[in-house]
């Protein structure tokens, strides 16, 4: 995840610290790093692409894609790993 976060002061002397960040991710992914945990704030605005999704677990992944590379290997596409 990569986040920016800000101070901010308001006209009362009360501060706000807030994080801009991308998406959170996902852990336990075999190929990416896990993401960090934001830091302690205020208010925090992230991107959210899927926020309005579940997405399907990784044993529902894995075998759409062992369908999809046994109908591609019957198609003689070329796979390129």
């Amino acid at each position: 995840m990569s986040k920016q976060p800000i101070s901010i002061t308001h006209l009362g002397g009360e501060k706000c610290v807030t994080i801009f960040s991308g998406d959170l991710g996902c852990k336990n992914t075999p190929m990416l790093p896990d993401p960090d945990t934001p830091d302690s704030c205020d208010l925090l605005v992230m991107e959210s692409t899927y926020g309005n999704r579940n997405h399907e677990g990784r044993k529902e992944r894995l075998q759409t894609l062992g369908q999809k590379l046994v109908k591609a290997l019957a198609d003689k596409c070329c796979i390129i790993p």
